[in-house]
């Protein structure tokens, strides 16, 4: 496995780029950010953006930027007035053609144009050369500020980089920098994986279990290994199909939960995963699985979290919250991520009490799994050409 750390990929940083100033650079960004009712509920990812927006800015650069909402093509008129409150932008409400062109062509150094949602051109998903194409000649250079999606082959992560000289944002640079120590971390090392999403979590879970010192498997990917056992799980979450979790089982390193939250009939109550009901649904984490967690966080010296320890969007977000309350008060170097996890991070503003959270969910899981990503491989390939 060919694993991309930071110091194979820092020459890629766009601080290497030189003569910015009058620049055109098309940045991508992922804006991609929860709504609910037309308004944003979490600004993370907006933030995120700014260091490199406002470096590009410093030097002179004229911004265009890009990036996808939604699955059906959403404006991203919303998303860019919330940035614009943060950094200056002007939204362009095309993608491509003569009113985008004519509008990026009054850019000024150091000004910045978001344009339409990437998504409303169904080219982008399919990653069709001409788009990519036809992205590229709106600048002089590109730039990956979209770690959080480079898992993905779209045209405007990896289709633009074959025509113009390409960079990697400041954010993207720091995603590899801290989660690459993962693939040789301090010891002992605990990894805590929560949430659903059993397709993709499996092989990370097998991953990880060769790399961490303890894995604590939570959320609904427990209830899987609470069926191995032969214990009765009620309504639920599980997957359709049987997943083969036996070899993960016997392995001393694998810790779960001890008790849970049940809902039942619009009741809940608090129970050993020994004493589950056939009606009952498992809902969150229980306090002695909160104090097993505290207790494994006390001994480890290096944690890596991704995923809930409940179902935190229909309001069983608790457990979650205790544990990052506590893990936050932690000695331990501690990275985070998956949408969730930094959802209630963010509500509880407590980022800066982390060594680092991720922007990333399925890019952190497929980087973790692979150590490469191909919007990397993209940057690489174009520099190659």
């Amino acid at each position: 496995m060919k694993i991309y750390n930071y110091h194979d990929i820092a020459f890629l940083s766009i601080k290497n780029a030189r003569g910015l100033k009058g620049t055109r650079v098309l940045l991508r960004l992922d804006l991609n950010v929860p709504m609910k009712n037309g308004r944003i509920t979490d600004t993370f990812r907006i933030k995120k953006a700014l260091p490199t927006i406002d470096y590009l800015k410093k030097k002179g650069a004229r911004i265009v930027i890009v990036s996808h909402l939604g699955r059906e093509g959403d404006t991203l008129r919303p998303v860019a007035r919330a940035l614009g409150r943060l950094t200056a932008v002007r939204f362009v409400p095309h993608l491509l053609g003569d009113k985008a062109e004519e509008a990026l062509r009054e850019l000024k150094n150091g000004e910045a144009a978001v344009l339409e949602n990437l998504r409303s051109d169904k080219r982008e998903e399919t990653n069709d050369a001409e788009f990519g194409s036809a992205l590229s000649k709106y600048a002089d250079i590109y730039v990956n500020e979209a770690f959080s999606v480079s898992h993905r082959s779209h045209a405007s992560l990896v289709g633009v980089p074959r025509y113009i000289p390409s960079y990697m944002g400041l954010l993207f640079l720091r995603e590899i920098e801290h989660l690459s120590r993962i693939f040789d971390p301090p010891r002992p090392f605990l990894t805590v994986i929560g949430g659903a999403k059993f397709g993709t979590k499996i092989p990370l879970l097998k991953h990880m279990l060769g790399l961490a010192d303890t894995l604590f498997v939570g959320g609904a990917l427990a209830h899987e290994f609470f069926l191995e056992r032969g214990f009765e799980v009620g309504t639920s979450l599980v997957e359709k199909e049987k997943i083969d979790v036996n070899g993960l089982m016997k392995s001393p390193k694998i810790s779960l939960p001890v008790d849970a939250i049940l809902q039942s009939g619009g009741t809940t109550r608090v129970a050993s995963v020994e004493d589950i009901g056939r009606k009952e649904k498992i809902v969150d984490a229980g306090p002695r699985t909160l104090a097993l967690l505290s207790e494994l966080a006390a001994r480890h010296r290096f944690i890596l979290v991704n995923g809930p320890l409940g179902f935190y969007e229909d309001g069983y977000g608790k457990g979650t919250e205790a544990f990052i309350k506590m893990l936050a008060r932690s000695k331990a170097k501690v990275i985070l991520g998956g949408g969730d996890t930094v959802a209630i991070i963010e509500k509880l503003k407590l980022e800066k009490s982390f060594h680092f959270v991720s922007t990333g969910g399925g890019a952190m899981l497929d980087y973790l799994v692979d150590g490469e990503l191909p919007g990397i491989d993209a940057l690489l390939k174009g520099r190659r050409q």
